[in-house]
């Protein structure tokens, strides 16, 4: 007794040789019939020598004085993931301490006829066999682990914001991973520690320890004659003093206490004796801890939760709701937020980061105050499709409609084959129908492609003329290598190359050199599209406009955004007339039909069922990925679990197997690695 280098576990062990010998020296002088009272003589025996000790030499069982407190040590963030974390060390006795943040709508519900319906700051209190050096199950909590742990709770509840001012729930969590006494004191400090590090705004750190009492008792009545009182308490000393008492509290006042003796009474003047040396105790070990941390955290972590609150007019909430909740629902699923509505209309949103903060409540402020405004730009999600156009919502939760029309500065045949369901889209707000529903358009968000007048005559030159084809033919081979087999065909006099593309076919008109009139009358182009008419010694060509031919295994609409060589291409090239020329000649079968330059007729795709090609990415959509064979023709490869429009890139080549052929005639593909397979 009194060796400061002997710790609980080699103090123990010692006592326990020593209660070995003398069970050793009994059994050679057979006293066998005493071995069963010496646990108990033993134990009295100790119990006499530690308060001897403690009367005549002022010593204690590891060495300190009456009124020493142990070794400290203490440590916060020790683990990134975790909202707050602590550990805290009191001579042999350690407990880790983890702090956990919630939506309000996290607080434990409490079943209780009076008080409270719900608790929003809730500790956890475990006291695992290892932490004695002992092998055992745990089977959920006892009696002392809750008693425990509802003493810490209430020392540190005191020292919390109110909930208008921090609306998180908080769970802390403390395991003690050594116990040599006092534990539940040192969960105080762990804890207090640990909610300093998340940032919650204590108005100050909260620190416990335990006081002991060592007294002599007149026998014949009843009364204590001398006393002693002990300071951070040992287990041993817990074990042979007569009283456990607990002050946990802050610099200016105590936020919880709890007693425990084993005489019939101890005196009142005694306990309020035994609050100066606790008080002299829990200033030094508030002073370690701020030494650690002095204040609440107010750095953001890269995983802390942002919170943030509104209040919200009555009339507006079922508006922020909406049916079943939908809208709310809708803001929690795409921004990965909790949204807590309060009676009162008090909003609070959490989210796990701050960038879903912002975006979720980006959303908030687009359906209760910012409306969508006409000629500005939003970002949405085709929802649905219908026969006369596309319903999109936005991110803030407004849903308009696309009209056809409105789908691209071209003739749309079907809304499916401009958008998809899923597709994000950038629109416009053009304004609103007579019910007040919103109409968006797509083409009015996209560069315009109007035609570009090209004039052959005496205003008109050579270099012009020139320049106008030059252009068509940079947008072409911006826009890559033509396909083999390109068409050759004639209009009237005019020869033109089809080329033939993976989406469509684009027809390149080559005009000849400027011819001079040298017979003075009006000369007609042979069968060009639209007239060319003679004023003043001048011939015009009006815009030829190029329609587009629908192929075999060809993408039938732009999803949404053209290539810019295609815009390039048709303001150079664009004709008012929609009718076929006259006298038009073609060299591939079937490219070109006489009377009618758009063919809307499925031609059969050259691809046969369950047989393997080679194929690159064309573009990567939402659902989906098109893909091109070597021979030109496109198909179809849809996503599934695994994989998603990041796993593939524009360019990238691919061995698939088609599986069917879609009502379209397009080719349906799975990838033929089994690493990445799909079904279609």
């Amino acid at each position: 007794m009194g060796n400061p280098s002997y710790g609980k576990f080699e103090r123990g062990k010692a006592l326990a040789n020593i209660q070995n010998d003398i069970e050793a020296i009994l059994k050679e002088e057979g006293e066998e019939k005493c071995l069963k009272f010496l646990p108990v003589a033993f134990d009295q025996v100790r119990k006499e020598v530690v308060i001897k000790n403690i009367f005549e030499k002022g010593q204690r069982v590891d060495g300190r004085g009456l009124d020493e407190v142990r070794d400290l040590h203490t440590e916060i963030n020790l683990f990134a993931p975790l909202h707050g974390s602590s550990l805290f060390s009191r001579g042999n006795t350690q407990v880790l301490c983890t702090v956990t943040l919630g939506a309000p709508e996290d607080a434990q519900k409490l079943d209780s006829l009076v008080g409270a319906p719900k608790k929003s700051f809730m500790l956890h209190y475990s006291f695992p066999p290892y932490c004695i050096n002992e092998v055992g199950k745990s089977f959920g909590l006892n009696r002392r682990e809750v008693g425990h742990g509802t003493l810490a709770e209430k020392a540190l509840v005191a020292l919390l914001p109110p909930e208008n001012d921090f609306p998180y729930s908080v769970r802390v969590t403390s395991e003690v991973m050594a116990s040599d006494g006092s534990s539940s004191m040192a969960t105080v400090c762990g804890g207090s520690l640990a909610l300093m590090d998340a940032g919650v705004p204590l108005r100050s750190h909260v620190a416990g320890v335990s006081v002991g009492l060592v007294s002599k008792v007149d026998e014949e009545t009843g009364k204590i004659t001398d006393y002693k009182i002990l300071t951070d308490i040992l287990g041993l000393e817990d074990h042979v003093g007569d009283m456990d008492f607990k002050i946990a509290g802050t610099r200016v006042g105590i936020t919880a206490i709890q007693l425990d003796i084993k005489p019939s009474g101890i005196p009142l003047d005694i306990l309020c004796e035994a609050l100066e040396p606790a008080r002299i105790g829990r200033e030094h070990i508030l002073d370690a801890m701020e030494r650690t941390i002095e204040k609440p955290n107010t750095e953001e972590k890269e995983n802390a939760p942002h919170r943030g609150y509104i209040s919200v007019e009555r009339d507006y909430l079922g508006k922020l709701i909406g049916p079943a909740g939908s809208t709310v629902k809708n803001i929690e699923r795409t921004t990965g937020v909790r949204i807590s509505i309060s009676a009162e209309g008090r909003v609070c949103v959490l989210a796990k980061d701050k960038a879903s903060y912002v975006q979720a409540m980006e959303m908030v402020d687009s359906i209760l105050g910012k409306e969508i405004e006409v000629g500005n730009i939003y970002t949405g999600c085709v929802t649905a499709i219908k026969d006369y156009g596309a319903f999109v919502e936005t991110e803030g939760g407004s849903s308009g409609l696309v009209h056809i029309s409105e789908l691209s500065h071209h003739k749309v045949a079907s809304v499916r084959d401009a958008v998809m369901i899923g597709q994000k889209l950038n629109v416009m707000c053009i304004g609103r129908d007579a019910k007040g529903n919103l109409k968006f358009s797509l083409k009015a968000a996209m560069p315009s492609t109007s035609s570009v007048q090209v004039k052959c005559g005496e205003s008109a030159s050579t270099a012009e003329v020139g320049s106008v084809t030059a252009n068509a033919a940079r947008s072409v081979a911006e826009w890559g290598n033509a396909a083999p087999g390109a068409a050759k065909t004639t209009i009237g006099s005019f020869p033109v190359e089809t080329i033939t593309k993976s989406e469509r076919d684009v027809l390149v008109y080559k005009f000849p050199e400027k011819r001079k009139n040298t017979s003075g009358a009006s000369n007609k182009a042979n069968d060009v599209v639209g007239e060319r008419q003679e004023h003043n010694g001048s011939q015009k060509l009006h815009d030829v406009e190029c329609e587009r031919t629908s192929k075999p295994g060809s993408v039938s609409q732009t999803k949404g955004i053209r290539a810019e060589a295609e815009y390039e291409l048709e303001r150079s090239l664009r004709p008012t007339s929609v009718s076929q020329p006259k006298g038009v000649t073609t060299e591939a079968e079937n490219e070109l039909k006489p009377g009618n330059v758009m063919s809307n007729k499925t031609i059969e795709p050259q691809v046969v069922i369950d047989v393997e090609y080679e194929a690159i990415v064309y573009k990567v959509k939402a659902l989906g990925a098109i893909l091109k064979l070597r021979n030109g023709e496109l198909g179809k490869l849809f996503f599934d679990e695994g994989i998603t429009s990041s796993t593939f890139q524009c360019g990238d080549q691919v061995l698939v197997k088609c599986t069917k052929i879609d009502q379209t005639g397009r080719p349906v593909f799975i990838l033929v690695d089994s690493s990445k397979q799909m079904q279609t």
